[in-house]
């Protein structure tokens, strides 16, 4: 990425006790060092031979070899040599270039695993769930009315898209059906059946009728036969 600008704090650059004891000399080629860093990407690096850090600094190989000795000893840069190329590194650009990429690095994977989140997602919500007769058994006693392959698979689906990783299903489902469906649909409570009396103690009521009458009609002819 290419910058257009540079982040130059005037008060840093006149308050840096290191770069302050450096000559004119060596400010003057610090600060083209550190434009030509900006320009290669801000990483905070500059390396090559004297003769070409000479060239990118606009100042002879002599007056280079001053600023690089003054800049070292003063501690105002980290200068090492690697046979004739010779190595600048900028400590405060190599540090926010450092951050970047590992902010970068982080937006990457965060973006990376809601990618693979979103695949997840989808997939799992076009496909059926796999759960067996037996998981459904217990639910078809209690809601004869309701087609449970087809509700399960919309409850499945509905907490699938919220990306919501469930252990138990059959409590999730329990729940999906006691909150969503009307309580014509929702299951009766138990009521245990009447248990009637013994046969000797229970008199069907033809029965029952018939020996009123019976009772009456005799009463009817005791009373006659008295009279």
């Amino acid at each position: 990425m290419k910058y257009p600008h540079i982040n130059f704090y005037t008060g840093d650059w006149l308050k840096d006790p290191n770069l302050t004891m450096c000559s004119p000399l060596a400010r003057g080629v610090w600060i083209d060092i550190i434009c030509a860093m900006h320009e290669n990407g801000r990483m905070g690096v500059l390396s090559g031979t004297l003769e070409q850090l000479a060239r990118i600094t606009r100042c002879s190989v002599n007056e280079l070899r001053q600023a690089l000795t003054e800049l070292k000893k003063n501690n105002a840069a980290d200068i090492t040599k690697n046979e004739e190329i010779i190595i600048i590194i900028n400590r405060r650009m190599q540090r926010e270039y450092e951050a970047n990429q590992k902010n970068k690095e982080r937006v990457k994977k965060y973006r990376e695993k809601c990618k693979e989140i979103k695949v997840i997602t989808t997939t799992s919500t076009s496909g059926y769930h796999n759960q067996s007769q037996d998981f459904f058994n217990e639910f078809e006693a209690q809601y004869p009315l309701i087609d449970h392959q087809a509700e399960f698979q919309k409850c499945y689906d509905y907490y699938l898209s919220k990306n919501t990783k469930i252990k138990d299903w059959a409590a999730i489902y329990r729940i999906w059906l006691t909150k969503d469906f009307p309580k014509t649909m929702k299951p009766q409570p138990y009521k245990k059946p009447i248990e009637l009396p013994p046969d000797s103690e229970c008199v069907p009521p033809e029965e029952l009728h018939q020996k009123i009458s019976q009772i009456r009609k005799d009463l009817k002819k005791k009373e006659d036969g008295e009279e």
